[in-house]
């Protein structure tokens, strides 16, 4: 599977970053990550944002990743950790992710994000922080 260079596209509400994903069948997808134009400085417009779910994509069609644009070390390693995790439980095998490398374009704040999605681990992980 091939995760192509995102692009972004202004409008003048929002802000939308779309990375191309092409299976080794010749499938194709878009992903999309839509912000509010305001926030589009804190957009990361490269292909880090889009290897989690490009990871599992491969993953779930037994292919390994091919990666055009540089990404974060730590989100390569972290994915690859996954589908060796989701190889142990599901008996497929792990994927490895062939990519440039690149340290993020810009310091990680001091906050913290939670998914909330009124289940119990997101409320328990909600209520303890």
């Amino acid at each position: 599977m091939r995760l192509a260079p995102p692009r972004l596209e202004l409008a003048d509400d929002d802000a939308v970053s779309t990375a191309r994903i092409e299976t080794g069948s010749g499938e194709v997808f878009d992903l999309s990550i839509r912000v509010d134009r305001a926030y589009v400085g804190a957009l990361d417009v490269g292909s880090t944002p889009f290897l989690p779910i490009a990871a599992v994509a491969a993953a779930n069609m037994d292919e390994d990743l091919w990666v055009e644009d540089p990404v974060s070390p730590a989100v390569v390693a972290g994915c690859e950790h996954v589908t060796r995790v989701f190889a142990d439980w599901w008996g497929s095998r792990p994927i490895t992710v062939t990519a440039p490398t690149a340290e993020p374009g810009f310091p990680s704040g001091p906050g913290h994000a939670l998914f909330f999605t009124r289940g119990v681990d997101s409320t328990f992980s909600l209520l303890r922080s």
